[in-house]
């Protein structure tokens, strides 16, 4: 009873564990390219190509962190907080779109938690004359 008990809260902790890797790969992900990004617009150059372009407009406080030499740590401020956002949208809607359609061990409720209706997929292909 006890270890079918902790296997279904293992699984269980599992199942919510990967939601918040995707999130964390996310957030790294976002934080590396919003900070590429971000730097090279105050910048003025593109950071793949290196060459100079307009990639948006910059801000008084910007140029100054330029002119001061601190515009990479407010790049890095602006880009932390950018994928705080966005990993915390996409953990909140994983958590909230596969607790909609997540299914229970629980038999006692047909192994489903929501009574959604079971979708049926059926292709019947039709003929189709040429003109």
């Amino acid at each position: 009873m006890f270890v079918s008990n902790f296997l279904i809260s293992l699984e269980n902790n599992a199942q919510i564990l990967w939601k918040y890797i995707v999130s964390g790969i996310v957030f790294l992900y976002f934080l590396q390219s919003d900070y590429k990004g971000t730097v090279g617009r105050i910048e003025g150059i593109n950071q793949y190509t290196k060459r100079p372009q307009y990639l948006g407009p910059v801000r008084e406080k910007e140029k100054i962190a330029l002119f001061e030499g601190r515009h990479k740590a407010l790049a890095f401020r602006q880009a932390l907080i950018s994928s705080v956002v966005y990993a915390g949208l996409l953990l909140g809607i994983l958590l909230c779109f596969f607790k909609c359609l997540n299914y229970s061990n629980d038999q006692r409720k047909g192994g489903r938690i929501m009574n959604l209706p079971k979708l049926h997929f059926s292709f019947q292909p039709q003929s189709f004359q040429a003109f």
